[in-house]
């Protein structure tokens, strides 16, 4: 995937190599952050053979995982519609099985009321599985490391094809922490963009990234 933002040359983002853009620029930190989430027109993404993608096709926008992002509402209705669609025939039979058993229940409750009630009869996996309240352990979701783990697993359980993008992370990680991360994302087929603000470089900080540097008079220090 290219990530082109005018006058730089694309940023080449690939799967299993994580792509770091830091800049000291509040213009260019704006104009990235606001262009991602579709705010601006100054980000454009395209294939490798530079065919367009939309953003709303090619990005997930994490943003800072600890201020705001909703982990279960960004992948819990996925994660029901995979169970649903890889469900065994097994599984379904015992759950029709249960379903029933359920309706019968209730409707020997309702045949001691001389009211004029009815229930559906008709089996819905959805409904099934959405009763269920499908959601994330909540231990692992209290502290960056661990939701930033989570979100990455999730993704590749998922087959997410779209570029990860999230902001801020140097601020909850230590280095080993991170390189742990790196590791692991490395390993899970996604796309993973980190966008980062900071006065100085922190190239030793995001060894084995594809690192870019953007100082305050817009010259890009890019790994090459």
């Amino acid at each position: 995937m290219n990530l082109t933002y005018y006058p730089f040359k694309p940023f080449i983002i690939e799967k299993n190599k994580v792509q770091v853009i830091q800049t000291n620029n509040p213009k260019v930190y704006t104009d990235l952050a606001g262009g991602l989430r579709e705010i601006n027109d100054d980000i454009h993404l395209s294939t490798a053979d530079y065919d367009a993608v939309e953003i709303s096709k090619g990005i997930l926008w994490v943003g800072d995982v600890f201020l705001g992002f909703d982990i279960d509402k960004a992948f819990a209705g996925l994660i029901q519609k995979k169970i649903i669609n890889q469900m065994s025939s097994d599984s379904l039979s015992k759950l029709i099985t249960i379903d029933q058993q359920l309706r019968a229940t209730v409707l020997d409750e309702i045949f001691t009321y001389d009211l004029p009630i009815k229930i559906s009869t008709d089996f819905s996996l959805a409904k099934v599985i959405k009763y269920c309240d499908i959601s994330f352990e909540s231990s692992a979701k209290t502290q960056p490391y661990d939701i930033i783990e989570l979100l990455l697993k999730t993704a590749s359980e998922l087959q997410e094809t779209k570029v990860i993008v999230l902001t801020n992370v140097r601020n909850y990680l230590s280095v080993s922490q991170f390189q742990e991360l790196v590791s692991l994302a490395n390993t899970l087929d996604l796309y993973t963009l980190l966008v980062e603000f900071s006065e100085t470089e922190k190239r030793d900080y995001y060894a084995n990234c594809c690192y870019s540097y953007i100082d305050q008079d817009f010259v890009d220090w890019r790994d090459e």
